[in-house]
């Protein structure tokens, strides 16, 4: 297709380094092109709207995904990113005459804050292909493709590597890019600088020879700075380092042991001037126990104490590399005007910012805290390279910053941590994958000791010593299988393999809380000296006001369970551990109130589900999280009122004490496991 002819009508800034030049601007279809031909009405159309309705506008353009893709290949910058960004939705017989009419390009404003000059292309077509097995026949072949495109305003034309290579087509391209990225962090940022945490690693590989070795911290003379290595093992088989080839290692690293990851992280420590690197499989003994224990416990200092963490994001295993090919439209930059005033675009699918917070690596239970802790990041993904630190977070196609927009989409945590965080961090480290289920409170133990340098308090089984009660109010997404064999109590977060959610974190932001439980004690048992790592057993002593036995029914919806307590019907919102309760009608059980939030004249009780262990007296074990909303004047009985019924409270003989509180209350004492 015929592609537009514009000379450049915006001055840019040149660029300092001469390894850098302008890259061209977007070649456009006509279809593409009309938009911006008309971009004054676009302005007009979208600030004459009215009546509450989102303001668009609306034109016509290719109908189909086949004819957008020949578009694209015919130099339709635009067009490549629209087809980029495609996502197929199939759509029920009532929409078929609507979309058998509909071949338009919707344009609407951003609305987000900060963004007035940012817009977002919506274009909806034809899939190209039948729609799946089960769909209603009348819809068939109308599958459709919805690929969204954003433009944020920019006052700088974008840059290439070099001027003989100004459509780079893999992200090793991307290495001079890096090294600016690294020069200008350690020259410049005083909150990556600060957080220098000097640490040389008992082993780290040396790459300033022929051949890369394995070198021990006792036999290495100065070392100004080491990499570290963020990968997928995957499951295909790799040497690693072993008792028998450890001194086989110090030698020369073999080749079978060098995956084609391995490879090009070396390759980037050295275009960044690091003559060493860490990677977990080559530097931890792995047949070796008391090695790998003691390297975890100390796995905060080694990526704390890195130069910089090389993720390789887009790798599932070590086949795959940390340089990917890319398109070569994989940045598409837009002029256009608006009466005399310059308008410069780049437009960025809505797949980007996916990018990274998609990639196989990100998903991995340790990578978090790899991620986190290390001070700098370079996330080399399928198609471009993001920068991560403390002060900035940039990639490729936003090599000075990203927008406000889109930083706010990747940036996950900033150090330093503290109390405050370790609610997010637990939402997130939950949603993770770990390959043995045994590491889950170990592969984020580097994180816990951070945030204890900071509070200074004692580490329960993921959680912190102040405040317990309210951490114990945690709930599961979806219940699954307690992990086996042990790995915390039940109790724990950390017991449950499912994803975790905070109370206190994100249902409960403001109001008066008052607790109706105290933990009077905690024992835990380690299989180490390392109070962070792994656990035989542990037991928590709680002192509660309210104690209630109840029968559950399930409702018409979702996890919304009716508790009966003593022939009084109330709705309670009951999440569970690891019991599926699809075909179950009743359950029998001791719901046990924690915390008491009041915000707007509303109550509302947060709590756990517990049954008893039955080997010893008093003892008992978590199954689930409940909440329990009284709104102001409610003709209903409250939860305290139905705990003071005698027809619901727990026998004597089911708790360790009884005891008389503040008040004449009566307080009882349990034991959890």
């Amino acid at each position: 297709m015929p592609s537009a002819q514009i000379s450049p009508i915006v001055k840019m800034q040149a660029h300092k380094d001469a390894l850098f030049s302008k890259r061209p601007f977007a070649q456009l279809c006509v279809h593409c092109q009309k938009v911006f031909d008309n971009w004054p009405v676009v302005v007009r159309t979208l600030q004459e709207s009215k009546n509450g309705s989102v303001p668009s506008y609306r034109t016509e353009h290719l109908e189909s995904l086949g004819e957008l893709e020949l578009s694209a290949v015919a130099g339709c910058n635009l067009c490549e990113q629209f087809f980029n960004s495609a996502k197929k939705i199939v759509y029920d017989s009532k929409q078929v005459a609507y979309f058998k009419r509909r071949k338009q390009l919707d344009i609407t404003k951003c609305n987000y804050p900060h963004a007035s000059e940012d817009w977002v292309f919506v274009l909806n077509v034809l899939s190209d292909e039948a729609s799946p097995k089960g769909t209603d026949e009348t819809s068939k072949g109308l599958c459709r493709a919805i690929c969204s495109v954003t433009l944020y305003a920019t006052s700088d034309q974008a840059l290439v590597y070099e001027p003989k290579d100004r459509y780079s087509k893999s992200t090793r391209d991307s290495l001079s890019h890096a090294k600016q990225w690294l020069s200008s962090c350690l020259a410049s940022h005083k909150t990556c600088s600060g957080l220098k945490h000097r640490h040389i690693p008992t082993r780290l590989l040396y790459l300033g020879g022929k051949y890369p070795c394995l070198s021990l911290a006792s036999e290495m003379e100065e070392v100004s700075g080491y990499a570290t290595l963020s990968h997928c093992w995957g499951s295909l088989p790799f040497s690693t380092l072993k008792k028998d080839n450890l001194d086989a290692f110090k030698r020369q690293i073999p080749r079978e042991a060098l995956t084609n990851t391995f490879n090009d992280a070396i390759y980037v420590a050295k275009h960044l001037g690091l003559n060493y690197l860490w990677i977990d499989s080559l530097c931890i003994v792995q047949d070796d126990d008391d090695d790998w224990r003691k390297e975890a416990a100390l796995m905060s200092s080694v990526y704390r104490g890195s130069s910089i963490n090389i993720s390789a994001s887009s790798a599932k295993n070590g086949t795959f590399g940390c340089f990917q090919k890319r398109g070569s439209s994989w940045r598409c930059q837009i002029r256009g005007s608006h009466g005399d005033e310059s308008l410069l675009f780049d437009c960025v699918p809505i797949s980007f910012q996916r990018s990274l917070l998609d990639s196989p690596l990100v998903s991995r239970g340790w990578v978090l805290q790899e991620r986190v802790l290390s001070c700098r990041n370079l996330h080399f993904t399928q198609k471009e390279v993001f920068w991560e630190c403390q002060e900035r977070l940039a990639c490729e196609t936003f090599p000075e910053q990203l927008p406000e927009c889109l930083d706010r989409s990747f940036r996950f945590l900033r150090r330093p941590l503290q109390n405050d965080n370790w609610g997010a961090i637990i939402q997130k480290y939950s949603a993770c994958k770990l390959t043995y289920s045994r590491d889950k409170l170990i592969a984020m133990s580097g994180l816990a000791r951070i945030v204890q340098e900071g509070n200074k308090d004692e580490y329960v089984a993921g959680m912190w010593r102040k405040d317990l009660e309210t951490q114990l109010t945690w709930y599961a997404y979806t219940p699954l299988p307690r992990i086996s064999p042990y790995v915390a109590p039940s109790w724990s977060w950390a017991s449950s393999a499912s994803s975790i959610g905070s109370s206190s974190l994100s249902d409960v932001p403001f109001g008066i809380q008052r607790k109706l439980a105290t933990v009077q004690d905690v024992k835990i048992e380690y299989t180490s000296q390392d109070t962070f790592g792994e656990m035989k057993g542990a037991s928590l002593r709680l002192r509660c006001q309210y104690f209630i036995r109840a029968s559950i029914y399930q409702d018409d919806e979702l996890w919304y369970l009716s508790a009966e307590f003593a022939q009084e019907q109330e709705d309670v919102y009951c999440r569970f551990d690891c019991l599926d309760t699809g075909n179950v009608e009743s359950i029998e059980v001791y719901f046990l109130p924690i915390i008491k939030h009041l915000r707007n004249d509303t109550e509302r009780y947060f709590g756990i589900m517990v049954e008893p262990t039955g080997e010893r007296k008093g003892e008992y074990r978590r199954i689930g999280q409940f909440s329990w909303v009284e709104p102001a004047h409610s003709a209903v009985p409250t939860l305290i009122e139905l705990c003071k019924n005698t027809k619901t409270q727990v026998d004597d003989s089911e708790y360790i004490g009884v005891f008389l509180g503040q008040g004449g209350i009566k307080e009882y004492i349990i034991d959890m496991i």
